[in-house]
C-alpha cells in the first residue's frame, strides 16, 4: 500500500475491510509503530524499482509480466488490480489448452481473434500503433468463446476482460495496467443506445493510447494514464457506422461473422476447458519473444507488409499494418506455441492474413467525401 495509506490512523483504517481486527483508536497507534518499524530497518530494507504496471521495461530487455523474473517489482495498491494480477496465473494443463486451441485455429476468423492476443507484446518491437478488432454478428456463433480463448493466453479468461458499459476512467485504469497485453471488450449490445455515440469517443481514446487529463482538488495535475494494446471487442453489431470519421475507420478492424458459428457444441465447450485451463502460453510466448532477435522481427514484419501492400493496393494502409503485425505473431506463435516447422506456418499465417484483409473496407469506401457522397445521392 502507498505511505499515504499506512502511516496515518486514518489511512491504515482500510486495512479493515482486508480483515485486520482495527479500530480508530488502535489505528493511530498501528500507524506509528509502522513508521518506526520501516525507520528502524531503513538500511536492511532491499530497494527495487517499482512500476505500476506491465509490459516492456528498459527498451526491449525485460517484460514486466507475473511468473516472469524482473530487477522490478509491481505496485498495485489497490484490491481491482491485485484482481487482475490473480487473474495472469497460469492453471489446469496446457496440453488440453493446446488440443482446444490447435482446433480453434483451423477457423480462420477465431485464428486471427487469437493471433491478435498474441501480437499486443510486438507493437513496440515494430512500432505498430494500438488498434483495436471488433468481431460482429448474430447470438450463438462463438464471438465471446473466442474472445475468451485470446483472454486465455495470458490468464484466467473470464477475469481479464471488462464490458462496454464499465466506466472510462475503468476502461483506461484497465488498459494502463495490461500495457502491451490485450484488452478484451465483450457485448457492444450493453451499451444504451442513447450512448451508442459514446463509443467513438472510445475508440479514439483507446486507439490514441493516452487517457483524459485530470487535476487534483488542490489544483496540481495527475499523470495521465498511458498504454499500447490491442483491444479486442465484439458485438451484434458493427461498431462504425455510416456517419463515423475516417479516424474510426483506420483504427477498428471489423470482422463480420461469428469465429465458430458453424460449430457451437465446441464453441459451448470451450467455457469448461478455458476456466480450468489457461495461462501457459502467454509466459512461454514472452520466454522466446526476450531472446529472439528483434531485428529479424522486424525485418519479417517489413516483409510480410510490402508483400500485403502489392496485393491489396485498395486497402487501407491502417489495416495493412495491423494485419501484418497480427500476421507475424501467428508466425511465431505457430513455432513457438503449438509446434509447427517455419514453412508451414509462414503459409498458414499469410493465408490467415489475407482472408481476413480481402474482406474489410477499401480506401474508397473510408473515404468521408466518398460517405457523405453517397449518403447525399
Amino acid at each position: 500500500l502507498p505511505k499515504t495509506s499506512i502511516f496515518t490512523g486514518k489511512g491504515v483504517m482500510q486495512l479493515a475491510n482486508a480483515g485486520l481486527t482495527l479500530n480508530e483508536d488502535m489505528a493511530k497507534y498501528l500507524a506509528k509503530w509502522l513508521s518506526a518499524l520501516e525507520a528502524a530497518n531503513i538500511d536492511e530494507i532491499p530497494e527495487k524499482q517499482g512500476v505500476s504496471k506491465l509490459g516492456w521495461r528498459a527498451g526491449e530487455a525485460e517484460f514486466i509480466l507475473p511468473g516472469i523474473d524482473t530487477s522490478y517489482t509491481l505496485d498495485s495498491g489497490s484490491p481491482d488490480v491485485d484482481g487482475l494480477l490473480s487473474a495472469l496465473q497460469p492453471a489446469g494443463d496446457f496440453q488440453a489448452w493446446s488440443e482446444a486451441m490447435t482446433y480453434l485455429r483451423t477457423k480462420t476468423r477465431a485464428r486471427f481473434i487469437l493471433a491478435t492476443s498474441f501480437a499486443a507484446p510486438l507493437l513496440k518491437i515494430l512500432g505498430q500503433r494500438t488498434f483495436l478488432v471488433h468481431n460482429w454478428g448474430t447470438t450463438a456463433d462463438g464471438k465471446t468463446a473466442t474472445l475468451q480463448a485470446a483472454m486465455s493466453v495470458w490468464g484466467k479468461p473470464d477475469e481479464l476482460y471488462r464490458t462496454f458499459d464499465s466506466t472510462k476512467a475503468s476502461l483506461e485504469k484497465t488498459a494502463e495496467l495490461l500495457t502491451d497485453l490485450p484488452l478484451g471488450i465483450n457485448e457492444y449490445e450493453v451499451v444504451n443506445d442513447k450512448y451508442k455515440n459514446d463509443v467513438d469517443n472510445l475508440v479514439y481514446m483507446i486507439g490514441e493510447g493516452k487517457g483524459r487529463g485530470r487535476a487534483n482538488k488542490d489544483g496540481t495535475m495527475q499523470r495521465a494514464s498511458t498504454w499500447r494494446t490491442i483491444a479486442i471487442m465484439n458485438g451484434e453489431n458493427p461498431i462504425t457506422r455510416a456517419s463515423s470519421k475516417g479516424g474510426i475507420l483506420t483504427r477498428v478492424i471489423g470482422i463480420h461473422g461469428g469465429p465458430l458459428k458453424d460449430d457451437e457444441a465446441f464453441a459451448s465447450s470451450l467455457y469448461r476447458v478455458l476456466a480450468r485451463n489457461h495461462g501457459h502460453a502467454g509466459q512461454s510466448f514472452i520466454q522466446q519473444l526476450l531472446v529472439a532477435n528483434h531485428d529479424e522481427l522486424r525485418g519479417t514484419y517489413n516483409r510480410v507488409r510490402e508483400g500485403l501492400r502489392e496485393a491489396y493496393s485498395g486497402k487501407m494502409e491502417s489495416h495493412i499494418d495491423a494485419i501484418s503485425c497480427v500476421v507475424l505473431a501467428d508466425f511465431l506463435a505457430s513455432q513457438w506455441i503449438f509446434g509447427l516447422d517455419k514453412d508451414a506456418a509462414g503459409q498458414q499465417a499469410i493465408e490467415m492474413g489475407s482472408a481476413i484483409l480481402s474482406e474489410l473496407i477499401t480506401k474508397a469506401e473510408a473515404s468521408e467525401s466518398e460517405r457523405a457522397w453517397d449518403w447525399l445521392q
